[in-house]
């Protein structure tokens, strides 16, 4: 593929038209001094357009050129002739073959290159080799991320929010979406207890006919993602509580009488009460740890005392 070497001014160049930008990163102080010491190593490449230039790669580095004070700029100019498909190439290129590209910048390459193609066979070979992901599920989930609004992109790629939750998050409504992202930012919390703070709110939002936002504007949730002496653990764990308590009241009672009661049987080590799952059966399960008959002698006589302990007659009723 030919270019042709030339000297531009930059109001020449339209800086608007963000077609083949892959790059997600605005800062460029780091090439306003590397340009300014050993000047533009690396010509941006350009199309000719019926009116302005057209960028097809240089984004960051037109920009710091202007930061600069340039009027004019060094380029390579490609002709008007030249295919999308081979534009998308240049362009992703340029970027993925000269580091690791965030999910992002690869999103944004998937959509470009699947626009060029009718087929995921061909997708996949072309994405192979731009050293872009060449599995046709994890392409197609990377692809939705550049469609996101634009908070849930900035958690992903500060890595607040997975991969998995930001696409759940993506499919309610945007406002939704958003208030989740945010408070997300605010907590840190892993993948599961994304996950379940996601359904969790899903859930009692249907329920109760309350907005995802108005839920987590509640008093009780602001309180504590506002409180300044608790880590971010600690208000993961108080918001999970109290979402688990309002989506489930009676389990939730249920399983606090239990550890009220549990504590007051005293259990000593080698003997564990196990409730029923959810509280919905009727059968205990009670475990015993032992090395050799003394020991088991022992736990006969703290199971005499568990049998008349009245706390065990009320966690059984």
């Amino acid at each position: 593929m030919d270019f042709k070497a030339c000297n531009v001014h930059l109001r020449s160049i339209d800086l608007d038209d963000d077609s083949y930008r892959i790059s997600t990163g605005d800062d460029v102080d780091d090439l306003v001094l590397s340009i300014s010491t050993a000047g533009l190593i690396a010509p941006p490449l350009l199309m000719e357009s019926s009116e302005k230039f057209k960028i097809i790669c240089g984004f960051r580095r037109i920009k710091a050129c202007m930061e600069l004070g340039w009027s004019k700029i060094d380029c390579r100019l490609m002709d008007a002739a030249v295919t999308s498909f081979e534009c998308t190439q240049l362009a992703i290129a340029d970027n993925s073959m000269q580091r690791k590209l965030n999910l992002l910048e690869t999103s944004r390459a998937l959509n470009l290159l699947a626009n060029c193609f009718n087929n995921d066979e061909q997708l996949l070979q072309a994405a192979k080799t731009l050293n872009l992901p060449d599995n046709i599920t994890a392409l197609n989930k990377i692809k939705e991320i550049c469609l996101l609004p634009r908070e849930i992109q900035e958690n992903v790629l500060q890595e607040n929010i997975s991969l998995v939750v930001a696409l759940s998050l993506g499919k309610m409504e945007s406002n939704a979406g958003i208030a989740l992202a945010g408070l997300f930012t605010n907590l840190k919390a892993s993948l599961n207890k994304q996950r379940e703070i996601v359904t969790l709110i899903t859930e009692i939002s249907l329920r109760e006919a309350i907005s995802v936002q108005d839920l987590i504007n509640t008093p009780v949730v602001r309180e504590i993602v506002n409180h300044p002496d608790m880590d971010r653990n600690l208000k993961t764990a108080k918001i999970r509580f109290y979402l688990k308590q309002r989506r489930y009241p009676a389990l939730c009672n249920a399983e606090k009488k239990f550890k009220k009661n549990l504590k007051l049987l005293k259990l000593e080590s080698g003997i564990n009460l196990i409730p029923p799952p959810n509280f919905e059966g009727q059968y205990y399960t009670l475990k015993l740890s032992f090395k050799n008959l003394s020991e088991l002698a022992g736990r006969r006589k703290a199971l005499d005392q568990i049998m008349d302990n009245p706390a065990l007659k009320k966690i059984l009723q």
